[in-house]
């Protein structure tokens, strides 16, 4: 009863509105199941319904620049991410027998996985998306996703040289180090002022106290004053870091794709072990699930690796442990127990005359060196 209405209102689908959007991708997936074995009558509604490619592309790269405009104002974001998310989840069901717009959306989904103010959680639906307009070509999906680890992790001159600073910017060249130099000592002296105020009022000199206080006001508010400072490099490391981490994770996840063990291995030798040393917990964690997932395939790098999870749970903060936790369960349930976890001591043999025990005639004893806390 609703058929018509809905295809009433998904017929604006390129105007973005979320009830468009979301119109359109249900009456796709309706009518792509009845066309599944159905009629040619119902082939032809599904046609019909279907987006053609470059529309579509277009109206992809203006939903991701609504949710980049909207997610500067505050409650903003969440309209747009919506739209943005619906037509991800239709790139699946869409027909990709026009070459030259799957090539399109292709390089536009690429883009999208390189572009690390992306959110993570866009991050599934992109690869699903992008493994769709591979046309079920799991070693060109393969391939394009190691590719885009490397650019992501070492970007090309071409690129940095397209990212780097414009002619307006180079005009503000000066003024942006004027106000970094008294950010820094603004900062600074706000540093010595709460210590100097700490020391006044341990003095009872509330007079002088509330004179520093004066002070450090108004350096915060010419700190908020000042233009905002530009990403640190260490912080955009990180966000590389991390993105190549995810990305990884996508690839070693995705089902029915295999992955040599030696592809693997470089991978892990690349990013997931040079994670684990990275002072933020988020890295460390996400290396740890990257290389939980390396071991679930070879019980020799099981084995081996499985130290290093259990020192991680140990010692490590709790999102590296919990990230170490479900590296350990996993592994439990894949391969067997006995091969990763140490046998323990050998028990002593009885006494002569002792009765036997038939609890521990035929079974081993394992430590397991788990400790929940």
């Amino acid at each position: 009863e609703t058929a018509g209405l809905v295809g009433s209102v998904a017929a604006d689908w390129a105007s973005l509105a979320p009830e468009a959007v979301l119109c359109l991708r249900c009456e796709v997936e309706a009518l792509v199941a009845a066309a599944d074995g159905g009629t040619a009558a119902d082939e032809e509604a599904r046609d019909a319904a279907l987006p053609e490619l470059p529309p579509f592309c277009k109206a992809l790269q203006a939903a991701v620049g609504t949710a980049s405009a909207a997610s500067e104002e505050a409650g903003g974001s969440g309209v747009a991410n919506y739209s943005l998310v619906q037509l991800l989840r239709l790139c699946p069901r869409l027909d990709f027998a026009d070459e030259y717009g799957r090539a399109e959306l292709e390089a536009a989904l690429c883009a999208l996985l390189k572009t690390l103010s992306i959110g993570d959680e866009l991050l599934p639906l992109l690869a699903a998306a992008l493994r769709a307009a591979c046309g079920g070509e799991d070693g060109r999906f393969q391939r394009i996703m190691q590719e885009l680890i490397s650019e992501v992790d070492d970007p090309l001159e071409e690129e940095a040289a397209e990212a780097g600073p414009s002619s307006a910017d180079a005009l503000g060249a000066d003024e942006r180090l004027q106000a970094e130099q008294q950010r820094m000592l603004a900062q600074a002296r706000l540093v010595e002022l709460h210590a100097e105020v700490k020391s006044r009022v341990e003095e009872e000199d509330f007079d002088a106290a509330a004179a520093l206080q004066k002070e450090a006001a108004a350096l915060t508010a010419q700190l908020a004053a000042l233009p905002a400072s530009r990403r640190a490099p260490e912080d955009e490391d990180a966000l590389r870091t991390a993105r190549c981490l995810r990305l990884s994770e996508l690839l070693m996840r995705t089902p029915g794709l295999a992955l040599g063990s030696h592809e693997m291995d470089l991978h892990a030798d690349a990013t997931f072990l040079p994670a684990l040393a990275a002072p933020r917990p988020k890295l460390r964690a996400l290396a740890l699930r990257c290389l939980g997932l390396r071991a679930l395939s070879d019980g020799a790098q099981a084995a081996k690796l499985w130290p290093l999870f259990v020192k991680a749970l140990a010692h490590d903060q709790l999102p590296v442990q919990l990230a170490a936790l479900g590296a350990c369960a996993d592994l439990l349930l894949v391969h067997s127990p006995a091969a990763l976890l140490p046998p323990s001591a050998a028990p002593e043999p009885p006494p002569a005359g002792a009765p036997k025990s038939h609890g521990s005639k035929a079974l081993g004893v394992w430590t397991v060196p788990l400790v929940l806390a």
